[in-house]
This record gives C-alpha cells, structure tokens and sequence, in this order.
C-alpha cells in the first residue's frame, strides 16, 4: 500500500534439460546430462494479516533470483561378479534476493527506506562410486564411497535507499570436503526371514572466513576450522507372515554437523557458554528413527497397503533463527521426539490406479536447550500434525490414442511458523487440489494441468521477511488457480 502497486509478483521460470545414453558394450553405459534452470520473481507473495486480503505496506519490492546448472556424469557396468556404478557432477547454484528493512533501520544506524540484500554462490563437486552383488542370492550386499568438495560464498549488505549509504556488510565463505564409505547387507536367512544391516562411517571439515563491518568498522571476524565425524548406523528386520503379508521393523541414524555464526551486530552480541544464543559455534544434531509396520498385498494383489508405527528420537536440533538484529544465525534449541503413524495404499483395477496416504505425528520439544528459552512440550515449528492426500486415475482411448485423467485432494494439517506458547504464528490447516488429463501420439505427449482447482487462498507460510518477525503477523497464501500445458517428445 505504501508503494501503491499492484500484481508486483510475477514469476519468470526457465530451464532445459538434456540427456544423451552411450551404450559402450553389452553391459556397459555412459549417460551425460546437463540441467539448467533460471527463476526469477520480481516482488514476494506475502501479505499482512492485519490489512486483509492479499495487500501489505512495504518501502520497496523484494525481488529474487535463483539461478541453477549443473553437468554429470554416470558409468554403469556389469563386472561380472559384481555390478559398477560411478557418478561424477558438478553443479553451480545462486541465488540472491532482497528485504524491505526499513522497520530495522535503526538498528544499523540509518534512517528511512533501506534495503537488505543477500546472495549466495555456490561451486559443488559431487563424486560417488558403488559396488553391488547380482541380485537374486541370500545375501545381498552394497558398498560405496562418496566424496565432495564444494565452497558457499555468502554476502549481506544493509543499504539506505536516500542517499545511498552502506550501512553494514557481511562477507563469509565457508569451504567444505566430506567423504563417505557406506555399505550394507541384506541376508536371507529363510525364506521368510532377511535381515538387513548397514552403515555410512563419515568425516565433514569445513573452514570458514568471514568479515563483517558496520559504518566502515570491523566489528565481526572469523578465520576458523572444525570437522565432524561419526558413524550412522541401519538395521531392518522383516518377516512373512505369510506370502502377502510382511511385517518389519527398523531403525537408522541420522547426522548433521556443525558450524560457525557470523557477522553479528552490536544489537546481537554472542552468547557465552551458560548464556542465551546465539553462540559462535552451533553443535552438530543427531536423528534417530523408529518404525515398526506391515505391507500386504490382497485380491489377486489390486490393493497393495503400507501401516507403520514411528518415532524420532531428535537431539540437540539445529535451527535457523532471527536474532534481534533481524539478521539469521543457527542455534541448538534443544532435544524432541516425534510420534505418529502412518499408511499408503495403492488400488489398480483394469483401467483404475487410486493412491492414498495418510500421516499422524505429535512432534514435541521435550527438553529446551538453556540458551534458548522455550516452553517444553512446545510443537516443533513448521511440522504439521496431519498430511493426508488422495489421487485417481484413469487410463483412457481416444480416437484409438492412449491417454488419462486424474485428479488429487490433498491437506496439510495446521503448525506454528516460530516455536510460540500462544501460537501466535499459526500457519497451514489448508487443502491441495488438481485435475489432469493427457494424451500420447505416437513420440509426443500432450496433457494439461488445472492446480488449485478450488482457489483455495489459505496461509502456506507465515514467514515473508526477517525483520517483520514479531513486527506484524504475515500470510503467504496458496497460488491461485494455474493451468499448466505440457509437451514433450520421446526420442
């Protein structure tokens, strides 16, 4: 409203994809692939709450740009003994985007519309190789190993509009390798009973340089390193209860490392250790799942269902946070579990296929981490208690063509965007829809797409800018009604 303007969001998506398969010898493959995307949008899509509708008072547009490329490489083959697979890709990604900060001006020592500016460039080096036995023994077995090495440039740069004055600055490049070896077996005990065990034995280092300067004055540098390592292990247990029917258990181990904060302002100074976060370094997390289920397959195997019990196990949890400052930092908020049940099915009937999934969990914080000062038993943020979805469809002859309908009802159950007693920042509780139909002739495909059938204008997200958090409560609502048209061609 301040700017007085209208249908500011436009949204400009362009990309190719190309894909070429060598078949070097009778068991051996190349494939080269390359992938482009480009996306543009030149304003974000929330709104004010308090202003209803889809309207909002802003200083300025914040446009973005997410620009992505990336080339690969992947030989497969048939060693005899063994199967061989290498994969090599090197990708390219930035993205850079704009806030309104003139509600935080002051705090960089500024006056009137100001603009905070971020981009991100990041240059990735992916390598992995795997060896697997031929299928169809009693035992089965993978190995691999993984390598990677890429560097994350980052900048951040709060500048008043009139005159132009750079207020602060934050320059940081972290530089990161990881390797992998990881391998598992699968051993058929009986002919009902397999067991299946693995794990993935890890080392992640990063090294991390950053300067950060407000009015021209250093007042935040780091020049620093750590690494990570562990072990992160898998074992799954099924048996047949009978030859449609088969109940498992399972549990695996997840890992994510550490790191360093930086470029914090006088308004955000680094806590000390028994203090409040944001600290200078965060702790690495750790995930530990549980499920216990059955599949089964019924009526000549037209109906195929999935039921599972869950849990998780999550501790002292990374998560991005708004510091004071309205700048973002990573903090340890704590420990929490989640559980819930789930199930899928899929129903195929001559020209009929309905799919189905349901998922019910209550994920709670259980034990707040000191430095971060939140209600126990609090909802994990952003983490709906209920996803349910539907689909149909229905294989169809036209003019002696192939071709389909289908459509889909989905829902998202309602979360919180911050962990908040009073939930005062409510998103989700919304439902998904489309209709599709297409039809082949000969190489091509044709189909069209209608999503949002119902217009449904519901909160998707209630995050739109970093230094709006607790200024005034924001909507991100589903896009509207859009009608897709495919083509595509089978060479």
């Amino acid at each position: 409203m301040k700017l007085g303007l209208k249908n500011t969001g436009d949204t400009t998506r362009q990309g190719a994809r190309i894909g070429v398969r060598w078949r070097i010898a009778d068991s051996w493959n190349m494939r080269l692939g390359y992938v482009a995307q480009t996306l543009h949008s030149d304003d974000t899509q929330y709104a004010f709450k308090p202003l209803g509708g889809d309207r909002r008072a802003l200083s300025l547009q914040e446009p973005s740009g997410n620009d992505f490329d990336g080339l690969s490489a992947t030989l497969s083959g048939d060693l005899g003994w063994a199967h061989l697979k290498i994969n090599t890709a090197v990708q390219s990604h930035g993205l850079d985007r704009r806030y309104d900060a003139t509600v935080a001006t002051d705090r960089f020592g500024g006056a009137g519309r100001t603009a905070y500016d971020e981009s991100d460039s990041i240059e990735a080096l992916v390598t992995e190789a795997t060896l697997s036995s031929q299928t169809g023994g009693q035992l089965n077995w993978l190995v691999g190993l993984f390598a990677t090495e890429y560097s994350h440039d980052r900048t951040g740069d709060v500048t008043q509009q009139t005159p132009v004055r750079l207020l602060y600055e934050n320059r940081r490049r972290d530089h990161v390798d990881e390797t992998a070896l990881y391998g598992q077996a699968a051993w058929a005990l009986t002919d009902r009973l397999k067991i299946t065990a693995g794990a993935r034995v890890f080392r992640l280092g990063v090294e991390t340089q950053a300067v950060a300067r407000q009015a021209g004055m250093i007042i935040d540098t780091l020049d620093s390193t750590r690494s990570d390592s562990g072990i992160a292990p898998k074992l799954v247990i099924e048996y047949a209860l009978r030859d449609n029917i088969l109940v498992y258990v399972q549990g695996s181990e997840g890992y994510r490392a550490g790191g360093f904060n930086t470029g914090t302002t006088s308004a955000q100074p680094y806590g000390v250790a028994g203090g409040l976060q944001p600290y200078r370094q965060f702790r690495s997390d750790e995930l530990v799942s549980y499920e216990a289920g059955t599949r089964f397959r019924v009526w000549d195997d037209r109906l195929v269902m999935r039921l599972a019990l869950f849990g998780i196990d999550w501790r002292t949890i990374q998560s991005d946070r708004i510091g004071t400052d309205g700048l973002p930092f990573t903090g340890n908020i704590g420990n929490a579990r989640n559980l819930g049940v789930e199930g899928e099915l899929a129903w195929v009937d001559g020209p009929w296929r309905i799919d189905a999934n349901l998922m019910f969990a209550e994920p709670e914080l259980d034990s707040p981490d000191p430095g971060f000062p939140i209600p126990a038993d609090t909802s994990l943020s952003g983490v709906p208690n209920l996803i349910a979805n539907v689909a149909a469809r229905r294989a169809l002859i036209v003019a002696t063509l192939p071709a389909w309908v289908s459509g889909s009802v989905g829902y998202v159950g309602a979360s919180n965007l911050i962990f908040s007693a009073d939930g005062r920042y409510p998103m989700g509780d919304y439902w998904t829809s489309d209709l599709a139909a297409g039809i082949d002739l000969e190489n091509w495909s044709v189909s069209l797409r209608l999503e949002n059938v119902s217009g449904s204008r519901a909160n998707t997200f209630a995050y739109g800018n970093p230094f709006l958090v607790g200024v005034v409560d924001v909507t991100t609502p589903q896009r509207p009604a859009s009608l897709i048209i495919g083509i595509s061609r089978r060479f």
